[in-house]
């Protein structure tokens, strides 16, 4: 098995602590309300793009923080303690398929 180098283990270490910190206060009231409130998505989409957690799965060509496949793995494993509109709301996480979509 490989070991991570310390850049991985610092982007590991603080999407888990932004995870604790930001987003899991907030899952009890999705969870209840399947809804996010429009101020608390913008203030952690803000406070994630303030730390460069946002968009950090696309290519950097398109503005994303162009983590290898391995970065971008281990990143999704902490994505997968939070529910799906957190990762989106925090993360921006766009998914492949989705860069490929063209105009009609």
């Amino acid at each position: 098995m490989r070991a991570l180098n310390d850049e991985q283990n610092m982007v590991i270490e603080t999407v888990r602590r932004f995870h604790c910190e930001e987003c899991k206060p907030l899952e009890e009231t999705i969870e209840a309300t399947g809804a996010l409130p429009r101020a608390q998505a913008l203030a952690l989409h803000a406070k994630a793009q303030s730390l460069g957690l946002y968009a950090m799965n696309p290519p950097a060509e398109l503005g994303g923080g162009g983590l290898s496949t391995v970065d971008r793995i281990l990143c999704e494993e902490q994505f997968g303690h939070t529910t799906d509109i957190l990762v989106r709301r925090a993360f921006g996480n766009v998914y492949e398929p989705l860069l490929e979509c063209r105009g009609a």
